[in-house]
């Protein structure tokens, strides 16, 4: 059994952009620490205490774990740093920062995970 991701990109005007991931573990290692061989870029968090309930129901329900980024988080890390003998960027994968230029071109706001 694999483990799936849950997204939702929350604009600051209150839109939402439910996002589709490919399983992808060095991703959700880098987003939350669950699985892959990265570190995760901050420790789960949580669901933010205003999160929508559009949002919210956007969401599986069955999660075991979620958290949350500013789209700025996302934007300031160095990419090009090697982990393992390979750029950050390389196993990450070209979804992710296509992913990252969608929830940039609508504005600030926060990206929503949840992983089952």
């Amino acid at each position: 059994m694999g483990t799936d991701i849950s997204a939702v990109y929350q604009t600051n005007e209150g839109k939402s952009f439910v996002l589709d991931f490919e399983r992808n573990y060095n991703l959700f290692g880098f987003l939350a620490g669950a699985r892959g061989r990265l570190e995760p870029l901050v420790k789960p968090r949580g669901w933010p205490e205003d999160i929508t309930q559009e949002s919210l129901g956007s969401l599986v329900s069955t999660t075991c774990e979620h958290t949350w980024y500013h789209i700025d988080e996302l934007l300031s890390v160095d990419y090009g740093k090697v982990v393992e003998g390979f750029a950050l960027r390389t196993l990450l994968g070209d979804s992710w920062f296509t992913k990252l230029e969608f929830m940039k071109s609508h504005g600030p706001g926060r990206l929503l995970i949840g992983f089952f």
